[in-house]
């Protein structure tokens, strides 16, 4: 009996122990996780803030932008991490049931009495429930840490909402000031272009009335006559050099067809003096 007595002491201290030691590791997770809390933007920007002005939306939407790219770098490695911690919890809760059933076989054992036996009984039917809702608890914890999650998200998405509408608004304004330019712009061309074509036309009726004017036609018949007797004058040197020329043709051909009498004339000479 004393033997068993310090088995079960023992016992009870591993898991004291054990225990300590889950304690304290899920206690430093837990502030681990409420100091990345503290500094999330989530939780700043969740479904109690109150409502922003168009600058700080775009500011707020700036910094969601950037954590949201951020927090993709070590998502999968996150996900990794926290599965694990809830297998690792999982596992310690079904070995502390094991336990638990181990220490009732043995406390059956020592108790003969209907009374205890019957207590021995109903422990162990409550480990067998607490045993078989392990799996149960942390499905049931992953859907409330989803659902707190979708809260936290959904004032992020409402700003990033909010911010797209106001780009919206912005864009159709400035579409809609974009439109009034190009119609303005279009007019005052238009104008321009009736302005020019009238400055044309007057132009035009003030030139025809200046060459309706007889000054301007007196010039112009002094230009023509002056132009007329250039020509003439043109013409008369080249006729007058067309008659010199065929005149030096002319005597050119002569010179070359007349005989040379050189030569007799020198013998008659030899002759009539020796």
């Amino acid at each position: 009996m004393s033997g068993q007595a310090c088995e079960e002491k023992q016992v009870l201290t591993n898991k004291q122990t054990e225990t300590s030691e889950n304690d304290s590791e899920e206690g430093s997770r837990h502030e681990d996780q409420m100091a990345l809390e503290e500094s999330s933007v989530m939780v700043r920007l969740g479904p109690n803030s109150v409502d922003m002005t168009e600058e700080e939306l775009e500011a707020a939407f700036s910094q969601l932008s950037l954590a949201f790219r951020c927090d993709q770098y070590t998502l999968c490695q996150r996900l990794e991490m926290e599965e694990h911690a809830r297998d690792n919890a999982e596992d310690n809760l079904k070995l502390e049931v094991e336990r638990g059933m181990e220490v009732l076989e043995t406390l059956k054992g020592m108790c003969l009495d209907i009374k205890r036996a019957g207590l021995l009984q109903h422990l162990e039917l409550s480990l067998n429930i607490i045993g078989g809702t392990i799996g149960r608890i942390s499905k049931t914890a992953e859907v409330l840490g989803a659902v707190h999650q979708e809260a936290k998200v959904s004032r992020a998405v409402e700003l990033m909402v909010a911010h797209v509408e106001n780009l919206k608004g912005h864009h159709v304004r400035n579409s809609i000031e974009l439109e009034e330019m190009k119609k303005q712009m279009e007019k005052s061309s238009r104008e321009r272009h009736v302005c020019e074509q009238r400055e044309e036309t007057e132009a035009i009726e003030k030139l025809e009335k200046d060459l309706q004017k007889p000054q301007l036609r007196r010039r112009i018949s002094t230009n023509i006559i002056a132009k007329q007797i250039q020509r003439q004058k043109v013409k008369e040197s080249e006729a007058i050099l067309s008659s010199v020329t065929s005149e030096i043709s002319e005597e050119i051909k002569s010179t070359t067809k007349k005989p040379d009498h050189t030569d007799d004339c020198q013998m008659n000479r030899g002759l009539t003096f020796p």
